[in-house]
């Protein structure tokens, strides 16, 4: 009886062991593919730098965009309106009043044009 233990034994090793082997061989193949992934970071690197190149030209541009919108909002506020006009526009056309203001700041005041700019 003591043989069939011994053979149950030596089964559990053996079979211990095709694992171990196949743990082995899984390990290999994780640095290989972990190897190739550290070839690609340099250009990975690259990449990353040319992004925020990028970035920072859209960033420039959009704070250039900004900045030109910013003045053609200071100088809309610099031209004089005539209230009773922004209330001709609103009632005659049915635009917000802030609208019908814009539409005639835009105009430079002027009445008729900011009408048939609407036409």
């Amino acid at each position: 009886r003591p043989v069939p233990c011994f053979s149950m034994a030596a089964e559990m090793d053996h079979s211990s062991q095709a694992q171990d082997n196949n743990a082995a061989e899984t390990a290999q193949q994780m640095d290989r593919i972990t190897d190739h992934v550290d070839d690609e970071d340099s250009s990975s690197n690259l990449d990353a730098s040319k992004a925020a190149s990028a970035a920072n030209v859209l960033a420039a541009k959009q704070a250039k965009e900004l900045e030109a919108q910013q003045a053609r909002e200071r100088e809309l506020a610099a031209v004089k309106i005539d209230r009773s006009h922004v209330d001709v526009i609103a009632d005659e056309l049915l635009v917000d009043k802030k609208v019908a203001e814009r539409r005639l700041r835009e105009h430079g005041g002027d009445v008729v044009k900011a009408i048939r700019s609407y036409l």
